[in-house]
């Protein structure tokens, strides 16, 4: 990005705004970068701006909270936003197995010399995904890869006209597209990260408890009698 045009593109914006790069092109490409100066980044931050950088089948929208903390870590003369797509071999052989047949991507900030793979803030993330036989969109999630081979389900919006995922959280790194893994409870409204994951995978995997719905757990809700009666029942 030419520090010219985005410094006109800062001018037209007022504090609190976004600024909306769009590198995408007609082109099949696994991997995009958008390249921003770090004297954009700083007039950016003094503004408390958001940037949205758009790339083929990835965006990546980080607030200015989040866009402050780059800025801090990466002290080269540019900031890069990077996102490409990733083999099965790519990943830690503890992973590989799981995800046979997602759509694997890495994205992730760099200034050429240090790569960020988590910021204070708030980034959200949206990628495109594939549609293989027998898959259905409406089975399609998301997870993150860790260092260690592990995944972690993420709450991710499931577009199912556009084909995407989109997640939102402090996190860049490994990210697998795919339909619910084995082993996964089935429901979207209950994460790994909540307190109450333990319990709920206890009380379904002992059938004492089902969900409102097939992916619906509905952890919030207030239990009725009815519910409670049906438990006992259960643990008799």
């Amino acid at each position: 990005l030419p520090t010219a045009d985005a410094e006109e593109a800062l001018a037209k914006l007022t504090e609190g705004g976004e600024l909306i790069l769009d590198a995408r092109t007609s082109k099949t490409v696994t991997a995009s970068e958008i390249s921003i100066p770090r004297s954009v980044i700083q007039d950016m931050t003094e503004k408390k701006l958001t940037l949205q950088a758009m790339m083929n089948d990835a965006q990546v929208k980080l607030n200015a909270a989040a866009l402050t903390s780059a800025y801090g870590k990466l002290t080269g003369t540019k900031l890069r936003i990077c996102a490409g797509q990733l083999a099965n071999s790519d990943l830690p052989k503890a992973a590989r197995s799981d995800v046979q047949t997602a759509d694997l991507w890495r994205v992730w900030l760099t200034d050429g010399i240090r790569e960020v793979t988590e910021v204070a803030g708030s980034v959200r993330i949206t990628i495109t995904y594939t549609m293989r036989k027998g898959q259905s969109a409406a089975g399609m999630t998301a997870y993150a890869v860790n260092d260690d081979g592990t995944h972690t389900a993420l709450r991710a919006a499931n577009d199912k006209s556009a084909y995407t995922l989109s997640f939102t959280g402090s996190r860049l790194g490994v990210f697998a597209l795919t339909e619910l893994l084995d082993g996964e409870l089935p429901f979207r409204d209950v994460f790994t990260s909540d307190w109450y994951y333990d319990d709920v995978r206890y009380v379904y995997e002992n059938g004492l408890m089902n969900g409102v719905a097939t992916t619906q757990f509905a952890p919030k809700t207030d239990i009725t009698r009815g519910m409670l009666v049906t438990i006992l029942y259960r643990v008799e």
